[in-house]
């Protein structure tokens, strides 16, 4: 075998810097540092020491509490605006599709922390994930979302990425039941 059968030029050795002899791409000096930093940071004796030093924290607290709210499932809602039943919506988690409008007022004072713009007139959504075949039966918005709106009809950009990741659980399920 040749040496000249490499299909790259020598000039675009040159761009991507490729040492000829190893066969590897070397690293450049402006990128070294930041590279050794994040795998000193990402070591598992630095992550357990973050870990530590976290917990019992005002930080670790409100992440549990911010964890726990969204466990629970619910989402306020404005009274006057409530989105449609079982229909993809976008909202500030991603896009899920609303089961039940609950008609709970939600305390202000207690969920400020979690939902800033909530007011007396909020009432509680249940919502889950949305299924691949809702997804595709969603139709897209054709312009974005207004800001600070609390719920949208999810476009098309907002869309492709949740399908891929539906389908791609779908896939799993399927593999994982045995089906062929």
């Amino acid at each position: 075998m040749r040496d000249d059968t490499v299909a790259i030029t020598a000039d675009e050795r040159a761009v991507a810097n490729i040492d000829m002899k190893s066969g590897a791409a070397a690293t450049t000096s402006s990128s070294a540092p930041a590279i050794e930093e994040a795998a000193r940071r990402n070591e598992p004796e630095e992550r357990r020491r973050r870990a530590e030093a976290r917990k019992g924290s005002e930080e670790e607290a409100k992440s549990k509490l911010r964890s726990a709210e969204r466990k629970r499932r619910r989402y306020p809602l404005a009274s006057d605006d409530l989105p449609p039943l079982d229909r993809a919506v976008g909202i500030q988690y991603g896009l899920v599709i609303f089961t039940e409008i609950t008609g709970e007022l939600v305390d202000p004072e207690a969920m400020a922390e979690f939902y800033p713009s909530v007011t007396e007139d909020h009432v509680w959504g249940l919502w889950r994930k949305p299924r691949l075949d809702e997804l595709v039966g969603t139709w897209p918005a054709k312009v974005p979302h207004a800001e600070g709106a609390e719920w949208w009809q999810p476009t098309i950009e907002e869309l492709r990425p949740v399908r891929r990741t539906a389908c791609r659980e779908e896939d799993r399920k399927l593999r994982n039941s045995g089906a062929p």
